[in-house]
């Protein structure tokens, strides 16, 4: 692998690392402020899943070279915390649409993840540091999380908008 090719994965996967912790954060968060318990339970399960995972993505920041980089991970914790404070039409209580904003942007932040997996099982093929093996259960797993994730959006997005059918023709 060329220099400027190494410095480049080494920085790709580092920024994966530091968007991590802002997609871990929200999701713990959401996984106790979710109104419904079942998918206050799920997202439970895929904290955990995710923390794992997080400790793979370390792994392989580390065998490649990658500062910790401290002072992004505190920016993207911040900048989650920073996104609880948008305006949602309340001041002081959740907003119903908080459920459903949160499993979207979750989905959103599973399909980046998974592709940081897809593109680092491709630079696998030059270089033994990453595991090929690994990386393929890793894009499983994120298309595990992604089908539930998505189930939960839509049951969510249903109850939601159940009886809303929009103006009168």
């Amino acid at each position: 692998m060329k220099h400027d090719d190494e410095f480049l994965l080494r920085d790709y996967v580092q920024h994966h690392l530091v968007g991590s912790k802002g997609g871990l954060d929200l999701l713990k968060r959401a996984a106790t402020s979710q109104r419904d318990p079942g998918v206050r339970e799920q997202l439970g399960e895929i904290a955990r899943q995710v923390t794992r995972e997080r400790s793979d993505l370390a792994g392989f920041a580390e065998r490649l070279g990658a500062s910790k980089g401290r002072g992004w991970q505190l920016l993207a914790g911040f900048g989650e915390t920073l996104g609880r404070l948008k305006p949602n039409g309340t001041l002081f209580r959740r907003s119903p649409l908080s459920d459903l904003v949160e499993l979207e942007m979750l989905v959103l932040g599973v399909e980046g993840k998974k592709c940081g997996w897809i593109s680092m099982l491709e630079a696998s093929r030059g270089d033994d540091r990453l595991d090929r093996g690994k990386l393929e259960s890793l894009i499983e797993s994120a298309n595990d999380q992604l089908e539930r994730l998505e189930s939960m959006r839509r049951a969510t997005a249903a109850r939601l908008f159940r009886g809303t059918g929009g103006p009168a023709a």
